[in-house]
């Protein structure tokens, strides 16, 4: 059974208040390119003039790594992608610097990273699926600057083509090596 068009008066009125939003986003994003500060890294563990704010509690955070493994959970990108998200009436537009209960723990990750970039505020963020491929999900990282994480950033620049030094003003792709 055909349905009959709606009539104008009857159609819906688009919400364009996401793409507004967006509008409002990209052009922060613009304005920012254009402004930002050069970051320089001199190696995998040494970074110029980093600039990064958001979270910035989290990032520093001097926590330890467990020394009981049993603490570090094992899991993977498909079984983080089903965790429960935040909700459909959580502001993301709004920085917020309190970690959520899941970022109180430690994760030992197994996947394939299948994307990798730096940004200005010195991190390492990359993208990572299941092993297989077979399950749903793509799940990202950061692994920020300092003395901390040097030797996982050393690894991950190892994955990749990367020369030092090299600058960004907002973000860097990194190329990941073929397989050998």
């Amino acid at each position: 059974m055909d349905k009959a068009p709606l009539k104008k008066k009857e159609r819906k009125k688009p919400n364009w208040k996401p793409l507004d939003q967006w509008r409002k986003y990209q052009r922060r994003v613009t304005a920012a390119k254009s402004t930002a500060p050069e970051v320089i890294f001199i190696s995998p563990c040494e970074c110029h003039g980093f600039h990064g704010k958001n979270r910035w509690i989290a990032k520093t955070d001097l926590t330890p790594v467990p020394v009981d493994k049993s603490a570090i959970q094992s899991v993977t990108p498909s079984q983080i992608y089903a965790w429960e998200g935040l909700g459909a009436d959580v502001d993301l537009t709004r920085q917020v610097e309190a970690r959520m209960p899941s970022e109180e723990k430690w994760y030992a990750v197994t996947g394939r990273v299948v994307d990798a970039k730096v940004e200005a505020d010195g991190d390492i963020h990359l993208a990572l699926e299941d092993a297989a491929g077979n399950n749903l999900g793509t799940v990202s990282a950061e692994i920020p600057v300092g003395p901390k994480w040097c030797e996982i950033r050393q690894t991950v620049f190892g994955w990749t083509t990367q020369k030092f030094p090299f600058s960004v003003k907002t973000a860097h792709a990194l190329k990941i090596r073929e397989p050998q």
